[in-house]
């Protein structure tokens, strides 16, 4: 991971360039849209979040082929007003989503191997909502430079309103993911 490009700075992006009004929080997941990725867990979770009249943005960045049946569920949850599919983006662009963004969401139901896109996230000091799961266990210590929960809707939803609730600890688990990431 290019250390270089993946760190703190300014994000250039906010809600409104999304379509969002100016005063929605933005949460970022990168993923291949397989079923493994729990993208569906994500939307889930936005529904949840949006009935409780929490003011969220769900970007979605990457492709693949569950991406019209992620579509419709958004249709169908009612959501897609709140959701945008980016599709496949640069790294250059990811790292610009990285800063823009309020949180990093990790819904995968499996990850053998390290979660690049949650270190490219930590790397840009961005606080993250994760699964509970092998390659991600090994970065994120739950309350310490991330939030881990299982991999169901309802937890995932928890875990980001209790960010997005909390400016002091996003703040920090953001700083900490960093300094995990720097020593990595």
């Amino acid at each position: 991971i290019n250390g270089n490009l993946f760190q703190p700075r300014s994000g250039t992006l906010h809600p409104e360039d999304f379509g969002f009004p100016k005063d929605f929080a933005l949460v970022l997941l990168v993923a291949r849209l397989i079923p493994s990725k729990g993208v569906d867990l994500a939307l889930y979770a936005e529904a949840i979040l949006r009935k409780k009249g929490i003011k969220v943005g769900l970007l979605v960045a990457g492709s693949g082929p569950e991406l019209n049946n992620l579509k419709t569920l958004a249709k169908e949850l009612k959501i897609d007003s709140c959701v945008r599919f980016l599709g496949q983006q640069s790294r250059l662009s990811v790292a610009n989503l990285n800063n823009s963004s309020d949180l990093f969401l990790l819904a995968s139901q499996n990850e053998a191997g390290p979660p690049f896109a949650l270190l490219e996230a930590a790397g840009c000091g961005l606080p993250s909502v994760s699964t509970r799961l092998g390659g991600v266990v090994d970065f994120v210590q739950d309350g310490v430079n991330g939030l881990l929960v299982s991999p169901n809707f309802e937890e995932i939803a928890k875990g980001i309103e209790r960010l997005l609730t909390d400016n002091e600890l996003r703040k920090e688990l953001g700083k900490t993911a960093r300094q995990r990431f720097v020593e990595a």
